[in-house]
């Protein structure tokens, strides 16, 4: 691979976006009134996610160094995938008892009116974190983080109450939907 500059003495090219890989440097420069390309000799290494500085230098016989100024990717994106195996995991546990608890609770005739509910708290949850987020109002991501948890903890402590003094809802059977087929054996052998 080949990278190209065209410089003149004494000065910098623009910044270059290269893919990671070991380059050799041709350099077009004007020396004595005429255009001349000069190919050194030295190859860097650019690894994924390093930003460099590449300076070339000498007289006659042209030379680079390398400077990383920002340092190289150390670890595989791949260390994400348990991540979000977790958190795929969590919300879908945590989902799924929600839905649950929030439609055997209700009465008939609310049970659409609940899961809408859950759903928009769901969804209030989510713009507060875009809000916050898209806001910049904390510059620190950490500190962001840190506040994300603390309201977390918050809210579990206002459920754990919320759930000691509740009084867990028994509908009878025959309030119940049940199974459309075990209703329609029950109208057709009473008929």
């Amino acid at each position: 691979r080949h990278v190209f500059y065209n410089v003149t003495e004494n000065a910098s090219t623009d910044y270059v976006v290269k893919e990671p890989g070991r380059f050799q440097v041709e350099v077009q420069l004007y020396s004595n009134g005429s255009l001349q390309t000069t190919e050194i000799p030295t190859t860097y290494l650019a690894k994924n996610g390093g930003v460099y500085t590449i300076v070339v230098f000498g007289g006659s016989q042209l030379s680079l160094t390398s400077f990383a100024d920002v340092e190289p990717n150390q670890l595989s994106i791949l260390w994400q995938v348990p991540q979000y195996v977790v958190i795929t995991v969590g919300e879908v546990l945590f989902s799924i008892t929600g839905l649950e608890f929030s439609y055997s609770q209700a009465p008939k005739s609310m049970k659409a009116v609940m899961q809408a509910a859950w759903l928009l708290t769901i969804a209030f949850g989510n713009l507060i974190t875009v809000v916050v987020a898209k806001s910049r109002l904390i510059q620190d991501q950490a500190i962001e983080f840190f506040m994300f948890a603390i309201l977390m903890a918050v809210m579990t402590a206002v459920f754990t109450v919320m759930a000691h003094f509740y009084k867990y809802n028994v509908i009878p059977a025959d309030e119940e939907d049940g199974d459309e087929m075990t209703k329609y054996r029950t109208e057709r052998n009473s008929a």
